[in-house]
């Protein structure tokens, strides 16, 4: 692992310890240069012309998308966000009123609201002691619901779902049921397998971990949804034909026509550094880092590491019992390190998100020094 390479691509650690990867990661050099090469194309060609003309760099982002993914090629569109991805699969899904849909614990607000506005029951997945999905009494809760979505990381706790068990259990008791992979905090930091865990929809952010910018996310379907019609339709993912809608042929329909596309083209240099550099390297180095900022934390007086399960994720969120997240946050800003804070608005389902709590995600541009800095900062309090 080259942490210093990893560094020196990443100029917005020269001045900070920045660790809310979380919410928005830092990105490569490369990432910005590729934006900024392309607005210049915008400006010169115009906003057609420049899309045009970068067809083969948008092919290319999707087929990065389908291998890190783990789909069938032809499966992946381009969104504007995670949440915009999952709005567009749901169009397709049909689920309405009186429908059973199971989740976890700690799906995200902007997965749940679309559900319950449609009248869809949401059914929680038991929790066993170590707060995590009890998949051994998962069958039960599965047999006889429309749809099951599989948060694979949480956002606001270090929460792991072992994704590939519940698609099994899936496939065993509810074969017709839909069965949805929430991405959006697990791309770019643990490993994903669309193909293997027959998931009809995988959707996520590129902000997060995958270290790509705001505005840009992805979506992959399987085969039985890429034959539904997503609702609603526009310019480029259907038309009228005999005055009837009719969807574009194929993942097309599931990608509209006005996008950003040179924050799609910052996404696709993000997605290019991960593949080169080697998901697994990456995974490994955030796993490391997270396993050396508890150890540092549970030694310390007056915080309460909170994260679940005994393989938690990237992201670290702890409670002080002295000073509120907020402080914590506003402290460490001061000392020149950057964290987050998380409430209980984007976690409705969890019973022990009872306040604010300190959100913390480093990524492969972090070193030791940084864990030791912020270590430092809460000793100081």
């Amino acid at each position: 692992m080259d942490v210093d390479r990893w560094r020196s691509e990443t100029p917005g650690c020269a001045d900070k310890v920045y660790l809310a990867g979380a919410g928005t990661a830092l990105p490569v050099a490369a990432t910005h240069e590729a934006m900024a090469s392309y607005l210049a194309r915008e400006v010169e060609l115009g906003g057609y012309q420049a899309q045009w003309a970068a067809a083969d760099l948008f092919a290319g982002l999707r087929a990065d998308l389908t291998r890190l993914l783990g789909a069938e090629s032809g499966h992946v569109a381009l969104a504007e966000s995670g949440t915009h991805a999952w709005w567009r699969a749901l169009g397709a899904l049909g689920l309405s009123r009186g429908d059973r849909v199971v989740v976890s614990d700690v799906e995200y607000l902007g997965t749940l609201l679309p559900l319950v506005q449609r009248g869809v029951q949401v059914e929680v997945l038991p929790v066993s002691p170590d707060g995590t999905v009890d998949l051994a009494r998962a069958a039960d809760h599965l047999a006889g619901a429309q749809a099951v979505i599989a948060c694979h990381a949480a956002s606001h706790v270090g929460s792991v779902l072992d994704v590939g068990s519940l698609a099994a259990i899936r496939a065993d008791v509810a074969p017709g049921a839909w069965f949805v992979v929430d991405a959006c905090q697990s791309a770019g930091q643990l490993p994903l397998d669309a193909a293997r865990w027959r998931a009809d929809v995988v959707f996520g952010t590129g902000r997060k971990w995958l270290r790509g910018p705001r505005g840009t996310g992805f979506l992959a379907v399987g085969n039985r949804v890429l034959d539904r019609t997503p609702e609603p339709l526009d310019t480029n993912t259907g038309s009228l034909t005999s005055g009837e809608p009719m969807p574009a042929a194929g993942i097309q329909r599931f990608e509209p026509f006005e996008a950003a596309w040179a924050s799609h083209a910052g996404l696709a240099a993000a997605v290019r550094w991960l593949l080169d550099t080697g998901p697994s390297a990456v995974h490994q180095r955030i796993a490391e880092l997270a396993t050396g900022l508890r150890g540092r934390l549970d030694g310390l007086p007056d915080v309460e590491v909170l994260d679940r399960g005994p393989a938690p994720g990237g992201i670290v969120t702890f409670r002080h019992h002295r000073y509120a997240a907020t402080d914590v946050a506003a402290a460490a800003d001061a000392a020149g390190v950057v964290v987050g804070t998380s409430t209980p608005h984007p976690a409705p389902l969890d019973p022990d998100m009872t306040g604010p709590v300190v959100r913390v995600g480093a990524h492969v541009y972090n070193d030791e020094a940084d864990l030791d800095r912020f270590a430092e900062v809460l000793a100081d309090l």
